[in-house]
C-alpha cells in the first residue's frame, strides 16, 4: 500500500502536466518512461510514465517531470485523501461477485508466501494495510526504493534529439537508491488442484461465472502464438468469438463472456482464463455451455476460415497499432528491458500468418485441461 500510494501522490503531483504514474513496488523500483499517449502505470517493482508534448515543449515537461520525480513534496493532506479513497473502493469492492471470484483465484493460483512482494492479498487484508499504512512509510518506499538505476527510456515523434536526451540525463543523473534492483517475475505454481466454489454475494443482480488455470511457459514458447490466435478464436475476439455467438448471441444467457490467455516475457506464470457475466438463474446454463464450447475446440479446433479471418485480424491490429507514435515508444521501451528488438515482433507476425488449424488445436491440448479448472461462481444463489 505504501508503495501504491507514493505512485498515486507522483500522479496528483505530476497532473498539471498531464504526466501520471500509478504502479506498484518492492523489490527495488526501476524508474520507466515509457510511452502510450500521456499517462503511467507500473507493477510490481515497476513505475512507468509517459508524456505527449509538441516539439517545442518536450524539454520543459522532461524537466518538470524531473522535478516532480526527484524533488515529491508528498503533501499529508492529499496522502490522507488517497488513503480514505482508496479505503472506500476497496469497501464497495468487497460484496462485489467480479472482485470476489477474481481475488479467490488469484489466490488459488499464487504460490508466494505473505511478506513477498508477488503475495495475492485479500480484500481484507489490503484494507487491513490501507487502514495501518502511513506518510512516513510512503517517504521511506521513496527514499530506499525508488532510482533510475534500470531506466528504459524511448522517444518518438518529431523532436530535437540532443536537447531531449540532454534533459533526460539531468534529472536522471545520480539517482540512486538503497535496494538492489531486481527482476520481479512469477512461476505457475504446479500443485494446484482442481476447485469449483460457489461465493454469495446477497442482493447482488449480476452474478459471476469465472474459470481459470495457469501453466508453466513464457511468450518464447513456440506454442504461444498458436494459444494466442487460438484464445482469440475462442473467446478473445471482440466482434465475434466461440463463446460470444453461443452464450451471449445465440442463448441470451450473458451480458459479456469472453476468455484469456496470458502470456509474460519473464517467469513462467500463464494463465488460462474464461469470464462471463450473467443473470444468478442461468449460472448452470452458462457454465454448462462455456465447458461444451472450450470441449469442443479442444476436439476440432478451429475451422480453416475461423482462423483464416483471425489472422486477418490479428495481424492487422498490429499492423495499425505501429502507427501510433505512444504504441512504438512503449515497444521500444519493453523491448530494451527485454533485450530485443522489432526483429522479434516480424517473426511473431511470421509465426501467427504460418498457423493451422491443427497447430491450435494441439497447442490447446498440451496447455489447456478442463479438468485442472479452478471453478468459480458468486452471485445470489438463494
Amino acid at each position: 500500500s505504501a508503495a501504491a500510494l507514493m505512485a498515486v501522490l507522483l500522479s496528483t503531483a505530476a497532473s498539471p502536466l498531464a504526466v501520471q504514474a500509478r504502479g506498484g513496488g518492492g523489490g527495488g523500483c526501476r524508474g520507466r518512461r515509457g510511452g502510450r499517449g500521456r499517462g503511467g502505470g507500473g507493477s510490481a517493482g515497476t513505475l512507468s510514465f509517459s508524456i505527449e508534448a509538441r516539439r517545442d515543449s518536450l524539454e520543459k515537461g522532461i524537466y518538470l517531470l524531473g522535478e516532480i520525480l526527484r524533488q515529491p513534496a508528498f503533501p499529508a493532506e492529499e496522502f490522507e485523501q488517497m488513503r480514505l479513497r482508496s479505503a472506500s473502493m476497496i469497501a464497495q469492492m468487497e460484496s462485489d461477485p467480479a472482485t470476489l471470484s477474481s481475488e479467490l483465484l488469484s489466490r488459488t493460483l499464487s504460490q508466494y508466501p505473505k511478506g513477498d512482494v508477488r503475495y495475492s492479498m485479500s480484500m481484507a487484508e489490503r484494507k487491513e494495510e490501507l487502514e495501518s499504512v502511513t506518510l512516513e512509510q510512503v517517504q521511506n518506499v521513496y527514499q530506499k526504493q525508488l532510482s533510475a538505476a534500470h531506466a528504459e527510456i524511448a522517444i518518438v515523434g518529431d523532436f530535437e534529439v540532443e536537447s531531449a536526451m540532454s534533459a533526460v540525463r539531468e534529472i536522471l543523473r545520480d539517482w540512486k537508491s538503497e535496494t538492489a534492483w531486481q527482476e520481479v517475475s512469477r512461476d505457475a505454481r504446479a500443485d494446484v488442484k482442481p476447485l469449483k466454489q460457489d461465493i454469495v454475494t446477497p442482493d447482488k443482480a449480476n452474478a459471476v461465472f469465472l474459470a481459470g488455470l495457469s501453466f508453466a511457459m513464457n511468450d518464447d514458447h513456440p506454442d504461444a502464438a498458436a494459444l494466442q490466435l487460438g484464445n482469440f478464436i475462442l473467446g478473445g475476439g471482440t466482434l465475434s468469438s466461440r463463446l460470444g455467438d453461443r452464450i451471449r448471441q445465440n442463448e441470451g444467457l450473458s451480458y459479456g463472456v469472453n476468455s484469456s490467455v496470458s502470456i509474460p516475457s519473464t517467469g513462467n506464470d500463464a494463465r488460462f482464463g474464461i469470464n462471463a457475466i450473467t443473470n444468478p438463474a442461468n449460472m448452470n446454463a452458462v457454465e454448462k455451455a462455456a465447458m461444451e464450447e472450450l470441449e469442443r475446440f479442444l476436439k476440432d479446433g478451429p475451422s480453416a476460415k475461423e482462423l483464416a479471418d483471425a489472422q486477418t485480424a490479428w495481424l492487422e491490429s498490429r499492423k495499425v497499432s505501429r502507427t501510433s507514435d505512444g504504441a512504438i515508444a512503449g515497444q521500444l521501451v519493453s523491448n530494451l528491458h527485454l533485450s530485443r528488438t522489432f526483429a522479434r515482433d516480424a517473426e511473431e507476425d511470421r509465426r501467427i500468418a504460418e498457423l493451422t488449424p491443427e497447430l491450435v488445436r494441439d497447442a490447446f491440448r498440451r496447455h489447456i485441461d478442463p479438468a485442472k479448472l479452478i471453478v468459480i461462481r458468486a452471485g445470489d444463489f438463494r
